[in-house]
């Protein structure tokens, strides 16, 4: 037995395994991304939830699926169906995902429209931490920076700027005044980290 050319072949497969899965994940956030900037509404939706379905064989995040159908549903005002989606995705996903700040996000926002400020605070809180994992390399990054994807990085700040100061609004609702003014502050201070644009 040849064990060397036995290794390397071995080795050969597990990569091409690895390198397929890569494939197929990116056929799946590529064409949902592609479909989102289209505004193919419809077809997004479907492979996103296909995503979902098939999650298990998926090498990275899904987190991506989840956020988009979560946009979606806030778009057509369904508080109920996204708390109970979003929900459901942070029981089923690896809770340490940074990637979920947004969903938290979502459902925060879902359960402050549904009059549930208790809760709403719990899920902005998650978002904010897992915010602070997420872009902990981002720490010294300021408007004045110049880093790539300067436009994908300005969105995230502004999400972490929006869960602040949700957080805030529903400290306000619970008359936690110094809280809900500490976290309105801490809002501004992500503001003031992105370059100048309308929706800043």
């Amino acid at each position: 037995v040849d064990w060397i050319a036995l290794v390397l072949n071995l080795v050969s497969a597990v990569l091409l395994g690895f390198a397929l899965r890569g494939l197929v994940w990116m056929s799946f956030a590529g064409t949902a991304m592609l479909a989102a900037y289209l505004k193919a509404f419809h077809a997004q939706e479907k492979i996103s939830n296909l995503a979902l379905k098939n999650r298990k064989f998926l090498p990275m995040s899904t987190a991506w699926a989840s956020q988009g159908l979560m946009a979606m549903m806030a778009n057509r005002q369904q508080w109920k169906e996204m708390i109970v989606m979003g929900t459901n995705e942070w029981e089923a996903a690896k809770k340490k995902d940074q990637n979920l700040a947004p969903l938290c996000s979502y459902l925060g926002m879902a359960h402050q429209v549904q009059n549930d400020p208790h809760t709403a605070i719990l899920w902005n809180e998650r978002a904010i931490e897992l915010f602070e994992k997420g872009m902990s390399a981002m720490s010294k990054v300021d408007a004045k920076s110049k880093v790539p994807n300067r436009e994908f990085v300005d969105s995230l700040f502004m999400q972490y700027a929006s869960a602040y100061a949700n957080l805030a609004s529903n400290y306000f609702a619970v008359n936690n005044f110094g809280k809900a003014k500490k976290n309105f502050g801490l809002a501004l201070e992500q503001l003031e980290r992105v370059k100048d644009n309308p929706q800043k």
